[in-house]
Order: C-alpha cells, then structure tokens, then sequence
C-alpha cells in the first residue's frame, strides 16, 4: 500500500469514526421503533434535520401499527417546520388531525397549523405591498382563521396563551391593514368606503377591539371616524 492509498484510508477511517461518535445514542427504549423515535428527536433537537427525518420516515413505514407512529409523523412535522418548509409541515398536521382527532398531539398539531401559516407573512405586511405580493397576506389571514380555531377547541389546551398572544399580533397586522386602506380612501375624500371599512375592522375584530388593542390602532380608528362620523 503506498502513502496516498494509505492517507485515504486514515482519512476515510476518521470520517466513519466521526460519524459513528456523532450518532445519539439512547437507552431505555423497549422496542425499536421507540429507539428509531428517540434517536429521531435527539437528530431534531441538534438540528440534524434530514438525520431526523429518516429516522421518522422509517417508522412510519416499517412500523405503522407501532404507538410511536404518531409521534414520528409530529417529529416529521416538526423537522420540516423548522427547516422553514412550512407548506410540507402543514399538511402533515392537517393530515394528522383528520386521522387522530383525539391523540394528545393534536393540541399541537392545531397550534402549529396557525404557525405554519403565520412564519409566512411577509415582515412588511403593513405596508401596501406590489401586486404581486399581494397573495401573502393570504398567510396572516389564514394564520388567524386556525389560531381562532385553536382558541375555540383547546380552550384548556397547553398552547393556549401564546396561541392568544399570536392571533393578537396577527389581527393586529391584519387590522393595521385595513386602516391603511381607509386611510387611503380618506386622503381622496370617499368616506363611505372609509366608513366600510370601519365597520369590517368593528364585526371582524370585535374581540381584539374589546380586549383592548394597541392605542396606535386605537387612535387611528378614532380619526377615521371623527372625520366620517358612522351612521350607528
């Protein structure tokens, strides 16, 4: 053997160690899909994504009628989530919930349905955005629908004040927007749009308005209406 034959060997021999020494090791699992689980979420936990997901996949299709299936589709879930591939981790959980309604993941999968959504809303939502943008705001709006959702079904569910706290700021953002139109149609003088959509912002955010919303949107609403005073 001469001394590049043998250099690639060191080097390769190096390489399967790491990756040996890189592997979670658990214990305590009683059967294999457990052990594919727990391996799975120590993948997940470091970032190692696609590590997670094979681990996953694996159970879901060596190991169908395994208790740990469940919990291998949410740890799938949860891997795409958090590589930013919100469309695949959404449809994951929709399909999730429709088949395990009752798991006690569902609490999650719920909660991360209006997630998947609202991590897509485009960070200068408030803002009149081009034409083509305009489909983005679709993501807030959707992310409301499913948070509203997940309030009124898991109202004891484990998520349920950051599920609050994030309706909150997405109808924040949602309303910012409608008064940003109204304000639009007030500077051309058209004030029974303006008084349109004062009435929307009322019936459609009702509860935030209720509540208590930010004394910047608050304000805003007011000087619409003091300068299109509302018919009620």
């Amino acid at each position: 053997m001469n001394i590049k034959t043998s250099c690639l060997c060191l080097v390769g021999a190096a390489c399967l160690a790491a990756a040996c020494a890189s592997a979670p090791v658990v214990a305590g699992a009683e059967s294999e899909a457990e052990r594919l689980y727990l391996v799975g979420m120590a993948y997940l936990e470091d970032g190692s994504f696609e590590d997670a997901q094979e681990q996953f996949l694996k159970i879901i299709s060596d190991f169908s009628y395994s208790k740990w299936e469940p919990f291998a589709r949410i740890g799938l879930a949860d891997s795409h989530f958090k590589r930013e591939e919100f469309s695949a981790a959404r449809e994951i959980y929709k399909l999730f919930l429709q088949m395990r309604p009752g798991h006690e993941l569902a609490d999650w999968a719920a909660f991360q349905l209006g997630n998947c959504f609202f991590e897509e809303r485009p960070s200068d939502f408030w803002l009149l955005p081009p034409s083509e943008e305009k489909d983005l705001s679709d993501s807030v709006e959707k992310a409301v629908e499913h948070y509203r959702l997940y309030v009124r079904d898991h109202p004891q569910g484990k998520h349920i004040e950051e599920a609050r706290k994030n309706l909150a700021q997405a109808e924040t953002m949602l309303v910012s927007r409608e008064l940003s139109v109204a304000e639009f149609y007030l500077k051309k003088e058209r004030c029974p749009a303006v008084k349109m959509r004062v009435a929307y912002i009322r019936k459609q955010f009702e509860k935030l308005f209720d509540d208590g919303p930010s004394p910047e949107l608050q304000e805003r609403l007011n000087a619409l209406v003091a300068r299109c005073p509302m018919d009620d």
